[in-house]
This record gives structure tokens, C-alpha cells and sequence, in this order.
């Protein structure tokens, strides 16, 4: 048994058989791979900011969508690399219609429907 490695042919531990006994016998080793799995969460952010005339805040009002990634993981035990597939590769958050409030007008009807991936999953946007 090596650590880290797995042999090519049979299991670690299983004994090795010389085919050739007055010869060295070569046993080829791979790196172990260690399977695992992962989740990155994500949220779509919009907040809506009301002011008054003379630009003080009045209120606010935040509206969230949230996304969950997942993803099977291999770990190379020599390398100490991870590399994740991804069971989806993006996500679509829906776009948000800016709601009407008698009294302000919105700088944007509506904001989001953005694309986003498990490496960047969050998207903010302020109305």
C-alpha cells in the first residue's frame, strides 16, 4: 500500500505476483481520486430605495430569489486538486417588475433575469 495511490491492476494490498521472479516487476500506481459532492447557493438581490424630494431615504423594500447549485467533486489525494461538474451550468433568476407606489417613479420598470454560474451565483441590483 502507497498513500495517495491506487494501483493500476487489482486493489492496495493485493499481493503482486512476478511473472518474471529473477526481474524487478513493475507495479503502475494512479493518483487516488476521492469522490465527494458540493452545493454553492445563490440569491438575486433587489432592493428598491424610496426618497423624498430632498434625497433622504423614506423607506426600503428587498426582494429576493435564491438558487442552489450542486455538483459531484473529485479529489486528486496526490495533487490535493478538487474539480467539481456542475449538474446544471447556470441558472436564470426571473426578472422583477418594479412595483408602481403612488408618489415615486422608478429609475427601472424592471431589473434581474440575469444568467449566473456556480462561480459567480448572485446578482444585486438597486431600483
Amino acid at each position: 500500500e502507497v498513500p495517495s495511490w491506487t494501483p493500476k491492476n487489482g486493489k492496495p494490498g493485493d499481493p503482486v505476483v512476478p511473472t518474471d521472479p529473477s526481474k524487478d516487476t513493475k507495479v503502475p500506481y494512479d493518483h487516488t481520486k476521492t469522490p465527494g459532492e458540493t452545493k454553492t447557493t445563490g440569491k438575486q438581490t433587489v432592493t428598491y430605495v424610496y426618497t423624498d424630494k430632498d434625497g433622504n431615504v423614506v423607506k426600503t423594500k428587498t426582494v429576493e430569489q435564491d438558487t442552489t447549485f450542486t455538483g459531484k467533486t473529485t479529489k486528486d489525494e496526490v495533487t490535493g486538486k478538487t474539480t467539481t461538474t456542475w449538474d446544471q451550468k447556470d441558472h436564470k433568476y426571473t426578472a422583477v417588475t418594479t412595483p408602481v407606489e403612488p408618489g415615486y417613479t422608478a429609475d427601472k420598470k424592471s431589473v434581474g433575469g440575469e444568467t449566473v454560474t456556480p462561480d459567480y451565483p448572485n446578482r444585486d441590483y438597486t431600483v
